[in-house]
C-alpha cells in the first residue's frame, strides 16, 4: 500500500493498494471513495445492508461509518483510495450555494465514468511532478463534481440511521476513544442493558464495541502522524500502551505500519 498526502489541499489523502486480497472493515473519519483497477467482485455491509460490488463502480462512503467486507472473488486488492476532508467538503457545498450542514450520497455505490475520469486525474497528480496549482484544480474539480452530481438533496428519502441508544454509545466511544471504556460505562451512556447493547451495536455498526473503539484509535493516530508526532506520543495519546502496541494494530487495520504509513506523508 503507497500513501499519499500533500501539503497543498489540507486532509487529503490518496491510497493506492495492490496486495493479497484481505478481508477489510474500515472505520472512515472522511468522505472516501474507491474506484477498483481491476474487475474485483466484492460482498460488503454498510448502515445495515448487504451491497454487492461490480466490476467499474466506485464506492462512496461518508464520515462516522464502517463497512465491512464479506466475500471476495478476486484474488487481489487492487484499487485506489482518496479520502476526503469533511471540512473541505462541506466548504464546497456552501460555496456552491448547497446545504453545508450535512453532505451525504445517495448512493454507496455508482458507475460514472465522468467520476471515474476525475479521479484518475486527482491520483495521477498527486503521485506525479504536477505543481501545487494543478493538483488543487483537480481536487477542486473532484469537491464540485460530487456535491452537484451525487449529493442527496433536501427531502429525499434518507437511510435508515441506527437507533438512538447505540448511537449514544457510538458518541462515548468518540468522545473517550483513548480511554478504558467498559461495557457498563456503554450501556448507561445508552440507557440499555449491557447484553441488549452489545448484541444491537453489533448489528448497526458491524463491528463489537471494542473493535470499534480500535478502528477509532487507528483513524486518529493517522491524524496525528500527519501532523508529525512522534509513534511513541501518538500511542500514548490514542489509547495504546506503548508504540508496538500501536505497530500491531495500526498494521492490521491499514495494511501497513505506522513508520510506512509516515513515509508517504510529504
Amino acid at each position: 500500500m503507497d500513501v499519499a498526502v500533500v501539503s497543498e489541499i489540507p486532509g487529503l489523502e490518496v491510497l493506492r493498494v495492490d496486495a493479497v486480497a484481505r478481508i477489510w472493515s474500515w472505520y472512515h473519519e472522511t468522505y472516501t471513495i474507491t474506484i477498483a483497477s481491476v474487475p474485483l467482485q466484492v460482498e460488503w455491509r454498510y448502515r445495515g445492508r448487504l451491497h454487492r460490488s461490480i466490476p467499474g463502480c466506485i464506492g462512496l462512503l461518508e464520515p462516522g461509518e464502517l463497512h465491512s467486507e464479506l466475500r471476495k472473488l478476486h484474488p487481489r486488492d487492487v484499487l485506489r483510495v482518496a479520502m476526503l476532508p469533511p471540512a473541505l467538503i462541506h466548504e464546497t457545498a456552501s460555496q456552491l450555494g448547497l446545504s453545508a450542514a450535512q453532505v451525504h450520497w445517495r448512493e454507496p455505490q455508482v458507475n460514472r465514468p465522468d467520476l471515474r475520469l476525475v479521479l484518475h486525474e486527482l491520483h495521477g497528480a498527486l503521485e506525479g511532478e504536477a505543481t501545487a496549482l494543478e493538483r488543487q484544480e483537480r481536487a477542486c474539480e473532484l469537491f464540485e463534481l460530487l456535491v452537484t452530481q451525487f449529493m442527496e438533496h433536501v427531502g429525499a428519502a434518507r437511510p435508515v440511521r441506527p437507533a438512538s441508544a447505540v448511537r449514544r454509545a457510538r458518541d462515548l466511544l468518540h468522545d473517550r476513544f483513548a480511554d478504558n471504556v467498559s461495557l457498563d460505562d456503554l450501556a448507561v451512556a445508552s440507557g440499555v442493558g449491557r447484553f441488549q447493547l452489545a448484541r444491537q451495536f453489533h448489528a448497526a455498526f458491524g463491528l463489537p464495541p471494542h473493535a470499534y473503539q480500535m478502528h477509532v484509535r487507528v483513524s486518529r493516530a493517522m491524524t496525528l502522524i500527519r501532523r508529525g508526532l512522534p509513534l511513541v506520543q501518538v500511542a500514548l495519546e490514542t489509547g495504546f500502551h506503548d508504540q508496538s502496541h500501536l505497530t500491531r494494530h495500526f498494521t492490521r487495520t491499514v495494511g501497513i505500519s505506522p513508520g510506512r504509513y509516515r513515509q508517504g506523508v510529504h
